[in-house]
């Protein structure tokens, strides 16, 4: 395992240096301050969960994959969290998997460090991340270079430790990268969760040893003593596999576009011409006519026509666009489908899991949805809550009692104890089980009870299997969930 976690490997060419906000990083690494106190997230009905306080790997994945796309801090028109997970899966030759980043996603809320709102029209998320204005100067506050060796199979297969590390060295190491820097044990351990000094030797003889296409990731890495006699690791990030600071140069992805919207816009873009009103293309950077292309986003082409002909009547009369034409059409598209959209909710079993006080907020965010695409995309989602977030419908003898004044009179002439013990055995839906006790409650009026009890006995045979009960976390957002099965079926 020593020498999978040493063996040498080539640097990832695909990618840009990333540029992480210094104060960011600060906050993200506080997380941890919290560490004793064990307070859970994203608790099930089992009780399981997870610790708010303490970092994971996916922590790590997503705040760097934020960083590769926020600009000024942002992270604007995005589709949905999947759309996010999707660019980590592009990003990482590794990736965490969708529960663990799904976790991440939630605790970065949860403390602070990102804050979503939603474009009201068209549903897009728009990510800020918090923690990257200095308060001094009212801008983006110090900036921090990483390799994309980050990116690595070989990096993040390394102990989470030791890839904190690392970024915590290069925000310490900044440009200068031939200062030697100094981390006293007595700060460092609880930093590193090595609490014998022993294990944080270990722990930075590994640093030491880790190399990345041929070169060690740290050209400096040893152990020594301070004046009280106190050990202390001296160590400097590798300069030759560092990235330099370029005056202008570009260092944040644009969020991609999907195939199918690049040619939503060109469309689009040629009917404004065609109807002589192409400048609406560009007003506002483009800004509003993406907006307007989401609108009408599976309309029928009549509808586009009615659209751009309004477009162009609007501008005539007036000689300018303006902004309520989008108000226009999102009030016509909210006037229809509700009963569809939550009858199927009913059909798939995902009803019970949109609280009542979010039916109208979710049915228009699934208005512009194709009904084929929308029932498909339910019905995949149900199949992925059921393996994903769902719980046993049974655990033992007590999920198939049931307080009834018949099953109490039952009780008295028959061992329906043994019933359901046998109910346990084959794994029996509880509430056929309940109706076939009533069935043999009636039977007693007219059979005898050893007739009854062997009817009972074949009966629940037959009964069919229990269903494991979907029981996704607290707060969970159905509408984002089935979306990403929308995208899916879109896309």
């Amino acid at each position: 395992m020593l020498k999978q976690l040493l063996k040498p490997i080539s640097l990832p060419s695909t990618h840009k240096p990333i540029v992480f906000s210094n104060l960011f990083l600060q906050a993200f690494f506080a997380m941890e301050q919290d560490y004793d106190n064990r307070k859970m997230f994203h608790i099930r009905a089992n009780g399981k969960g997870r610790l708010l306080g303490h970092m994971t790997k996916a922590d790590l994945q997503l705040a760097t994959m934020l960083h590769v796309y926020a600009y000024n801090g942002k992270l604007e028109e995005v589709p949905n969290r999947h759309f996010l997970y999707q660019r980590m899966e592009e990003l990482y030759e590794e990736p965490v998997n969708k529960d663990q980043f799904y976790a991440a996603y939630e605790k970065f809320l949860l403390l602070g460090l990102v804050t979503v709102s939603q474009d009201e029209l068209f549903g897009h998320l728009e990510l800020t991340l918090q923690h990257t204005i200095d308060p001094e100067t009212g801008k983006i506050g110090r900036l921090v270079f990483l390799p994309s060796l980050v990116f690595s199979r070989a990096f993040t297969r390394k102990p989470l430790a030791l890839q904190k590390l690392f970024y915590y060295a290069c925000a310490r190491q900044g440009q200068d990268y031939e200062r030697n820097l100094q981390w006293g044990f007595e700060h460092l351990a609880p930093f590193l969760h090595r609490y014998e000094y022993s294990h944080v030797k270990g722990l930075l003889k590994q640093a030491g040893e880790m190399t990345f296409a041929g070169k060690p990731l740290f050209s400096v890495m040893r152990t020594e003593t301070n004046v009280v006699g106190e050990p202390k690791a001296v160590y400097q990030v590798n300069k030759a596999l560092m990235p330099r600071y370029e005056r202008g140069g570009q260092y944040h992805e644009r969020l991609p576009l999907k195939k199918s919207y690049k040619r939503l816009l060109s469309r689009l873009e040629g009917l404004l011409e065609h109807a002589g009103i192409g400048e609406y293309a560009v007003m506002d950077e483009g800004r509003p006519m993406r907006q307007l292309a989401l609108l009408l986003k599976d309309k029928t082409d009549s509808y586009w026509h009615i659209v751009v002909d309004r477009l162009r009547r609007l501008y005539a009369e007036t000689g300018r666009f303006t902004g309520n034409i989008l108000d226009t059409i999102k009030a016509e598209l909210h006037d229809r489908l509700s009963s569809f959209l939550l009858g199927t909710l009913k059909q798939t079993g995902l009803f019970a899991c949109l609280p009542a006080e979010k039916m109208d907020a979710f049915c228009a965010s699934m208005r512009s949805v194709p009904k084929a695409a929308y029932r498909r995309a339910c019905w995949a989602a149900a199949a992925e809550m059921r393996s994903t977030y769902s719980r046993p419908a049974v655990y033992n003898t007590l999920d198939y009692y049931k307080p009834s004044l018949q099953l109490e009179e039952l009780e008295d002439v028959l061992s329906v104890e043994q019933y359901r013990r046998q109910a346990l055995h084959i794994g029996a839906d509880p509430e056929a089980f309940f109706a076939a006790l009533h069935n043999a409650y009636d039977l007693l009026k007219s059979k005898p009870i050893i007739e009854v009890d062997d009817w009972l006995k074949a009966e629940i045979k037959r009964l069919p299997k229990w269903k494991a009960i979907i029981d996704p976390p607290i707060g969970f957002d159905l509408s984002f969930f089935i979306q990403s099965h929308v995208n899916l079926q879109l896309s």
